[in-house]
């Protein structure tokens, strides 16, 4: 997603009511942001609340602030999010300056990668099973809190994972009841029930409804580089979240992938695996998505990390004759996808196809 910002976000009743606090010009306040896609919206409230001229309650996109904060670089946008025992930081003080520093430099690049990042995106890039919100992070945010601003006449504070502090939050509950002027604190958390009471009553309450289909699909195929094709295939799995849905796009694509590989390792045999693979290949995720994925897979096999799979079916696969031939079925099997024919009877007859060409180039 290229700029992220309020009139683009698609759940338009949460940006409306985050452009009336903006435009309301509240001298500060504690915001609390509750769904599966909150995140981006905290950043997009934060951009609008620091933009030197914001446009009916939106960041204007183009001011000195905003082109800093796009990039995730201006000084008065700070970011609080959870942690845990990382190996790389392990070596600093996790939470002095260095430490933090390292932290940061890793959300950054996760969260331009993907905007709509989830808990266990966030752990998986910190390598580590469980994520929390420690008391030395809350103490972190309350010392920036009370920092004066550094370039703009305001100051935002996102906190990451709210429903993560655990008791420790309490040390912020006078902090959030009376933030000092011109500093807002925008908490983020993906359920309401493993958030203190004490800090709900202390906060300003958004959440999310689900979006329909329709705009799932639209805004997916509009702003996060997803086919049409593909999302309308996953969106009925993603119940109303952008989220959700990207991380079923994505584990979706790494079992086709693996699937696809395998399917290399079995295609010199015609026995009971046959069967069991197509099977376990249509009962993953959406089977008609995943099916989708694993043909387009099949064509990037030519890639030297599959160089292992010998060097007879790399042969095959860097001729130009069958190359063309395996494209050809590739996308008659997309197409029949496309107008769902059962996954199942797909990949049995490209398989049987794939053999037959296999067989006829290593042969020859």
């Amino acid at each position: 997603m290229k700029d992220i910002r309020l009139s683009v976000l698609p759940h338009e009743y949460v940006s409306d009511e985050l452009r009336r606090h903006v435009i309301n010009r509240r001298d500060s306040g504690t915001f609390l942001l509750i769904g599966e896609d909150a995140l981006p919206y905290a950043f997009a409230f934060a951009r609008a609340l620091l933009c030197e001229s914001p446009v009916e309650g939106d960041a204007c996109g183009s001011c000195p602030t905003c082109k800093k904060t796009r990039k995730i670089l201006h000084a008065d946008l700070v970011w609080i999010v959870p942690s845990g025992k990382v190996e790389s930081i392990k070596k600093e003080k996790e939470t002095g300056p260095e430490g933090m520093a390292l932290l940061m430099e890793k959300w950054a690049s996760a969260f331009r990668k993907n905007p709509f990042l989830r808990y266990e995106d966030w752990a998986a890039e910190l390598k580590i099973k469980n994520l929390h919100l420690p008391v030395a992070n809350l103490r972190y945010a309350i010392e920036q809190i009370h920092y004066r601003q550094y370039e703009t006449l305001r100051k935002a504070i996102i906190i990451w994972g709210a429903d993560l502090m655990g008791t420790g939050g309490n040390i912020m509950l006078k902090t959030l009841e009376e933030p000092p002027k011109d500093k807002f604190i925008i908490l983020v958390a993906r359920n309401k029930s493993n958030i203190l009471p004490t800090i709900r009553s202390r906060s300003i309450i958004v959440t999310f409804p689900p979006l329909s289909e329709e705009q799932l699909i639209t805004f997916l195929s509009s702003q996060m580089d997803i086919s049409p094709e593909e999302a309308v295939t996953v969106s009925e799995w993603g119940r109303g979240s952008i989220s959700l849905t990207l991380s079923l796009i994505k584990e979706n694509s790494r079992i086709a992938k693996g699937r696809a590989i395998e399917l290399w390792n079995i295609i010199n045999q015609k026995g009971p695996e046959w069967q069991l693979w197509i099977n376990a290949s249509t009962e993953k995720v959406d089977s008609i998505a995943t099916v989708k994925e694993i043909v387009k897979w099949i064509l990037t096999t030519v890639d030297p990390q599959f160089s292992h799979l010998g060097p007879k079916h790399l042969r095959v696969l860097s001729q130009p004759q069958p190359l063309k031939e395996i494209i050809a079925l590739v996308e008659d099997a997309l197409y029949s996808l496309n107008r769902n024919v059962n996954p199942k009877l797909t990949l049995h007859y490209l398989l049987n196809r794939l053999h037959e060409v296999y067989k006829k180039y290593v042969d020859n």
